[in-house]
């Protein structure tokens, strides 16, 4: 296993939640494999175990675990705004994507009121 890493700033927790936001496409086992990557093989942030273990929690709450995962271990390596700031990365860009196919296909929100009217 790699020495761990330094402590990453929250610029860094962006950049790299937000990537997996926007290249997992795949769904959770997507996001849980790049959480992994990131987290334990390339920067060793947490141990294999402490991951799987989390994991292994996230997979008894109610909700999407890979969205869980991604923001407990923003958490465990960058507190709260860790936390905040993971969550927002991880979830936002496909939402984001999803909205702009939306508007393109069928203009604004407003708009779609019309769509059975087709």
């Amino acid at each position: 296993m790699p020495s761990p890493s330094a402590t990453p700033s929250r610029g860094e927790i962006v950049k790299e939640w937000g990537r997996i936001g926007c290249i997992g496409f795949g769904g959770p086992p997507a996001h849980i494999a790049l959480l992994r990557d990131l987290c334990v093989e390339r920067r060793s942030w947490l141990s294999p175990h402490e991951f799987e273990d989390a994991i292994a929690a996230c997979n008894l709450l109610p909700g999407p675990a890979s969205t869980q995962l991604a923001i407990f271990c923003a958490w465990r390596i960058g507190g709260p705004s860790g936390a905040l700031l993971g969550g927002l990365g991880d979830g936002s860009t496909p939402m984001d994507d999803h909205h702009a196919v939306e508007d393109e296909n069928y203009g604004s929100p407003a708009s779609l009121e019309k769509v059975g009217d087709r």
